[in-house]
């Protein structure tokens, strides 16, 4: 077998290809045949086994040893490390010969165990040279904000509890008393004070691990503690799940700094400690250049590592709201002479569109054409109908069925999701067809409940429907966001109503239920999102949201209604961090809380502040309805209704003028000329002529 060709080393794994077929050649039999195989009597077979057995490894000193440790001759200690061992981990990587291994990488057992993050001695020894300016930046980072009293109750729901002298050092307590007195006037907090005089602010939600750990307190106000109001914590050690989220928002702390505000001995907080070290949670050492040893979550020890060698806080300093405005323009391929034009480029935009909900007017009248140059609604159909899109109305008004109207308006909310994550926007939908709906709509929905996806000839067939009756009971299952289509077509059709139409080379082009193509439930079954799948369901729409912002806090996420809450997602963040697929930190200004990010979007952010490509004259109209419509929540001002007829035009990131109706209002005071060009910027459209009725309101 040949090892090196033209003074370079052949992979290792053309070298097992070459190797296969050597083996083909001299025994045809064995690649064809499954199974044992006997070893041929073959001189080349036995001068390879023989390499392999004896001189690659030591065959005869294995054999030794384990009958050794079957006979009891040599003792065998077992230790539950945190960590795999220098030697374990080259077992566990297969190294040098993972290429022999035919599982994809992904399968193989290395990626559930957890390795360091450095590699030699000097590099961990430099894990204990923290800088301490970052340590008290990622500390500042991870002590929870609270503007008010929803936040203060996430907050102390994801940190376990907090005492009063831990808020008052952080200068908080007078802020947030009044926040607090609200949650325990709702009962949804209390103020517990241990026999030590210690006062803690506990969340309802954490209030039963909280009093497993107290031998005494009092709680005003008192609210009920039963193992019964608590099932799911009974399973749990509350000692280990307090650590657990105490250090979630901490940096390196003592054992006596815990057990100053844990009403624990530190013996047992140390036991707690070291279990959580044994996960691979939190790592032990000196980190502040104390003589004390301490404990820190692997997360928060990551970043204070990473902005002490990277020196991230110098290179990415928090941009403006205006700039990180500017920013999404150009992440969304909205800057003048960025828009891209085709099929492919819509592919794109609705990957960053992906489960936002809009009114459906809004879609191809402003939000596809701002994107895409040159929008034609053929390549929104043409990707419908490929399957690997799917459209329709995923969050109904469960709670008033009789408001379901009949037509659906234009402004009726629809998203674009993918196919293959269906399944996470079908729980929570409809199940049961309204009794308000007619009987030719509850007609259709046996239908395809029973036979699946129909066209609209079969749907007038087998109901026996007039084609008129059919039409109608398809707008009413539209209206409900029961039904959707293959194409966009059907629901285009109700969208521009018939006496709009274009006239092109004598052709007429009119939309229609009929050339929808297949109908279908988008909820047959009932489909709920199980246990298991929940942690995919999470990821799917953290992930959704990183690529529409490239950049996201809990105040941008606050606009998203299809979304988990800022809880649930934030959990996904702090995991993705860890595997060192997003970035961490501080990159807009003027926003408290965690912020995560891709690694793309810090990196295009980087390079627009260097380059400077603010204009003077960079105009940028967006729609109401448009995800990028953050008046309120980035830009300052009041909120915009998402209204498909308000419109916003934005100068450099900041908006200038707003279209609220029928009216025009210019933040500053501009000479004629340049009301006139603004308010010119602001009104025109540019869309197909099919589409223009889209512009008629």
């Amino acid at each position: 077998l040949v090892h090196r060709r033209g003074g370079k080393k052949i992979p290792a794994q053309i070298q097992r290809m070459q190797s296969e077929d050597l083996m083909a050649m001299i025994f045809r039999e064995l690649p064809s045949s499954a199974g044992d195989h006997l070893i041929p009597d073959h001189p080349l077979v036995n001068q390879v086994l023989h390499d392999c057995l004896h001189s690659a490894l030591d065959i005869t000193g294995l054999t030794g040893l384990l009958n050794n440790i079957l006979h009891r001759k040599i003792k065998t200690i077992y230790i539950d490390l945190k960590e795999p061992s220098p030697m374990a981990q080259d077992v566990l990587t297969a190294q040098p010969y993972a290429f022999l291994d035919n599982a994809p990488v992904e399968e193989r057992r290395v990626q559930a165990v957890l390795t360091r993050r450095w590699s030699g001695i000097e590099e961990a020894s430099a894990m204990s040279e923290l800088d301490p300016q970052a340590i008290r930046s990622v500390v500042e980072e991870a002590w929870p904000r609270a503007r008010d009293a929803d936040e203060l109750y996430e907050a102390l729901v994801i940190s376990g509890f907090l005492t009063e002298q831990e808020i008052s050092q952080k200068g908080d307590k007078d802020r947030w008393q009044l926040f607090f007195d609200q949650l325990k006037a709702d009962k949804r907090a209390t103020l517990l004070i241990s026999a030590n005089n210690v006062q803690y602010w506990v969340a309802a939600e954490r209030l039963y691990e909280l009093s497993q750990l107290l031998p005494s307190f009092l709680s005003y106000p008192e609210l009920a503690i039963t193992e019964n109001t608590f099932p799911a914590k009974k399973e749990t050690d509350p000692l280990i799940e307090i650590l657990r989220s105490r250090l979630e928002i901490s940096g390196p702390v003592t054992l006596n700094s815990l057990a100053s505000i844990l009403p624990v001995s530190i013996p047992e907080i140390e036991e707690g400690l070291t279990t959580l070290e044994n996960e691979g949670f939190v790592l032990s050492g000196h980190f502040s250049r104390t003589h004390e040893k301490e404990w820190c979550e692997r997360r928060l020890l990551a970043r204070i590592h990473r902005y002490t060698v990277d020196k991230l806080r110098s290179l990415i300093q928090p941009v403006s709201p205006s700039e990180f405005m500017h920013f999404l323009f150009h992440w969304h391929k909205m800057l003048p002479g960025e828009a891209v034009e085709g099929a492919p480029a819509l592919q794109s935009v609705l990957d960053l569109l992906e489960g936002y909900e809009a009114q459906s007017v809004a879609w191809e009248g402003d939000i596809f054409p701002s994107r895409v140059k040159n929008y034609s609604y053929t390549w929104l159909d043409l990707l419908l109908m490929t399957g690997e899109y799917v459209w329709g109305r995923f969050k109904q008004a469960k709670t008033d069925p009789e408001r379901i109207t009949s037509v659906p308006i234009r402004t009726s909310p629809v998203t674009f999701i993918k196919r293959k994550n269906l399944q996470h926007y079908q729980a929570g939908m409809l199940q049961d067809i309204p009794d308000s709906l007619s009987n030719s709509a509850k007609t259709l929905h046996h239908l395809l409940k029973n036979y699946g996806a129909q066209f609209f000839y079969q749907l007038e067939e087998e109901s026996g429907l007039l084609a008129s009756q059919v039409e109608g009971a398809l707008t009413e299952l539209i209206s409900t966001g029961m039904v959707t289509s293959d194409s966009f077509t059907g629901l285009r059709s109700l969208l521009i109503p018939g006496k709009y139409f274009t006239q092109k080379r004598g052709k007429k082009t009119v939309f229609s239920l009929q050339q929808a193509g297949r109908w279908w439930l988008i909820n047959p079954a009932g489909k709920e999102v199980k246990d298991t799948d929940r942690e995919e369901y999470l990821s799917s729409q953290a992930m959704t949201l990183l690529k529409r912002y490239g950049i996201v806090f809990r105040k941008l996420a606050e606009k998203e209604r299809l979304l988990s809450v800022w809880y649930d997602l934030l959990k996904i963040y702090r995991k993705m961090e860890a595997q060192g697929t997003i970035r961490g930190g501080r990159f807009v200004d003027g926003f408290g809380g965690e912020q995560y990010a891709l690694p793309e979007a810090v990196k295009q952010l980087r390079e627009l502040r260097k380059q400077a490509v603010t204009v003077a004259d960079e105009f940028i109209p967006v729609s109401a309805a448009d995800p990028l419509n953050l008046t309120g929540y980035i830009t300052p001002g009041k909120r915009v209704p998402a209204l498909y007829t308000n419109r916003i035009l934005y100068k450099n990131g900041t908006p200038v003028a707003i279209k609220e109706g029928k009216d025009i209002t210019l933040i500053n005071e501009e000479d004629y000329e340049t009301r006139w060009r603004l308010q010119k910027l602001l009104i025109y459209r540019e869309v197909q002529p099919e589409l223009r009725p889209y512009l008629v309101y």
